[in-house]
């Protein structure tokens, strides 16, 4: 990839942040939030709405603003310091109404945000608001919670991984031992290996985000802090529950939700993204490999990159239309994971997926497809514009900027 490239993937990142910073919403006490399509799932319909958002890092306030303080690295800007410090108010103000636990819907991510923002603005009440949200964590009764990585104890551990290495705190420590340990209880134990109970599946998931792979990762964290043999035995566990689903013929693994039949495997779906099938378990795959060596990991990780490339590919080709770009369960999500591949044919498509947007969408002046009802554009991290943005700011430099896919991968501290 040449200058050129870098400097056109990286001035779409600017004006995507421009645009974010020009519709932020601001009241009289400095704080700012966004406005955006979203859907109405708890009225059950999943119709389109307009409306204002969380604190989260899934589709609120957190994400947007690690996307900014991300391009204030590249761009530091008085205006932009200005809207992250308007966004890491309203973060702190509606952070008491998120849930315990959860990275991406949760206090976990809010206070990954908060230290980062911290680090990078240098102010030191941000730094000590986000430790004191995850030393306050709930920890009892943790069976009423969920397991997986974006609204469960799983996407816990990462964030509290992450604020140890930079804070460094026995509270962090004692935390993650808890939280693995309430995993390793919650857990099904068969012949199959471990896996764990999601509402609205007929069998237990694999995958990422609400699946064995995620718990599987949080594991192997909680392995790499308190070096309890415990938690590498019941991420092998995990692991295990996973490859007995893996379909050889289709090189991905079966999304057990509710329209699906386990029973009968001539009807089970095969997801594509990285919220449930072979990119997210790429990424979990590649993870684990930094903590536990394993040339049957390496095997998997080969598998699920293959059939990412292939998807990402045929996607790429369709002239007539294209799918959403959020991170979720869009392009850009697939092409992240394929820039982690250490095969250039793998990292070549992802450039390329940069380009056709740009082309179709950027030059164009047309909204960005989000990955909500519609295709319609919405200003987040996994489903919007931030994480589309930040996809761009990954382009210009992979070397710097960290996916977000991955929850213990997520930058606190600026890095070198």
């Amino acid at each position: 990839m040449n200058s050129q490239h870098t400097d056109t993937f990286s001035e779409t990142a600017r004006q995507i942040g421009l645009k974010l910073m020009r519709d932020a919403i601001w009241d009289r006490q400095e704080r700012c939030t966004w406005l955006g399509n979203w859907f109405d799932g708890p009225a059950g319909n999943f119709g389109p709405v307009y409306r204002s958002f969380g604190a989260d890092l899934y589709a609120g306030s957190s994400g947007i603003v690690y996307f900014l303080c991300r391009l204030y690295q590249k761009f530091p800007d008085p205006a932009l310091a200005h809207t992250i410090s308007g966004g890491i108010q309203q973060v702190l103000s509606l952070a008491p109404q998120l849930p315990d636990h959860g990275f991406y819907s949760g206090k976990p991510g809010a206070a990954c945000v908060v230290a980062t923002a911290g680090h990078i603005l240098q102010n030191h009440s941000w730094l000590q608001a986000a430790s004191a949200m995850l030393q306050n964590l709930r920890t009892e009764n943790l069976s009423i919670h969920e397991t997986d990585v974006i609204s469960g104890i799983a996407g816990s551990i990462p964030a509290l991984r992450l604020l140890n290495n930079t804070q460094g705190s026995a509270v962090f420590t004692a935390q993650i031992r808890t939280l693995a340990d309430a995993l390793c209880y919650m857990a099904v134990k068969d012949h199959e290996g471990w896996s764990w109970p999601a509402a609205g599946s007929k069998k237990n998931l694999t995958g990422f985000s609400h699946g064995a792979a995620g718990m599987a990762c949080a594991l192997f964290d909680a392995y790499a802090v308190c070096g309890d043999t415990r938690f590498l035995d019941a991420g092998c566990e995990a692991l295990r529950y996973e490859q007995a689903q893996y379909s050889v013929h289709r090189q991905n693994w079966p999304d057990f939700r509710e329209n699906n039949t386990p029973d009968d495997k001539s009807t089970l779906s095969y997801g594509l993204s990285w919220c449930h099938g072979a990119p997210g378990i790429a990424l979990s795959r590649s993870y684990i490999a930094d903590i536990w060596q394993s040339s049957e990991l390496q095997l998997q990780n080969q598998a699920a990159l293959d059939t990412t490339y292939r998807h990402t590919l045929s996607m790429s080709r369709e002239t007539a239309s294209m799918p959403n770009f959020s991170l979720c369960h869009g392009m850009c999500g697939n092409a992240d994971i394929l820039l982690e591949s250490s095969n250039d044919e793998h990292r070549a498509l992802a450039y390329t997926i940069g380009t056709l947007g740009i082309q179709r969408y950027h030059n164009a002046q047309l909204p960005w497809p989000g990955g909500i009802s519609g295709n319609r554009e919405t200003p987040g991290m996994m489903m919007g514009l931030a994480g589309i943005g930040y996809y761009y700011l990954r382009l210009s430099d992979p070397g710097t900027f960290a996916t977000v896919l991955l929850p213990g991968r997520l930058q606190i501290c600026t890095p070198a």
